[in-house]
């Protein structure tokens, strides 16, 4: 049987982590490839979350074409530095930020979902987690107008069961891949924040 999307994804993570590990630098290729299984994972949340994918997309594809110049992400960084390109729109520094963002969102919400056992009822829908762990990470980075899309069309997420179903993941699969995901995305997001920090360059791009 062919791996499913989680699977690849927990793979891809575990593997990225398992490099900054061993005190190698982390590759722009791979990261790519990782953050690429997240804008699959959101086209299975349905067609009401296209918006999602088309803005995030884009982002995984110019780190993806950076990988084409730069083998790692501190060397794709300091050629941002040494263009002067960090605070340009679009620019590999400023979507490497975004795509950081978004996997410590799925981090929290994976923590959430395994934390509840796929509850899904009031609190625990999700619905509700959604909206939590959007809020923990991208509550003071969005604007007014961009969490009102967002609150929108969360009600048109899917149950965890009927997530289930469009993964083809049963609740011990699933959980076992979440969990290697979770424990793997703070090495990633950490070891980026590290090179943000020691490049002197903002965090809040």
């Amino acid at each position: 049987m062919a791996p499913t999307l989680l699977r690849k994804m927990s793979v891809s993570f575990r593997d990225l982590a398992a490099t900054v590990n061993q005190g190698t630098e982390m590759e722009v290729r791979p990261f790519a490839q990782a953050c690429s299984y997240i804008s699959s994972l959101v086209e299975h949340l349905g067609p009401h979350f296209r918006f999602a994918v088309a803005d995030f997309a884009p982002k995984v594809a110019t780190i993806n074409a950076a990988s084409e110049s730069f083998r790692t992400l501190k060397s794709m960084l300091e050629a941002d530095i040494e263009g002067n390109n960090v605070q340009n729109l679009g620019s590999p520094s400023r979507n490497l930020l975004r795509l950081k963002r978004v996997i410590e969102v799925m981090k929290v919400l994976f923590e959430m979902i395994l934390d509840t056992n796929f509850d899904d009822e009031g609190d625990n829908s999700m619905m509700s987690q959604g909206w939590e762990a959007y809020s923990i990470v991208f509550g003071r980075q969005h604007e007014p107008g961009v969490k009102t899309k967002v609150l929108r069309f969360l009600p048109k997420i899917p149950s965890k069961a009927q997530f289930l179903v469009n993964l083809e993941e049963n609740e011990e699969s699933c959980a076992a891949n979440m969990r290697t995901i979770v424990e793997a995305a703070p090495v990633i997001t950490n070891n980026i924040n590290g090179l943000y920090n020691s490049m002197g360059l903002d965090l809040n791009l």
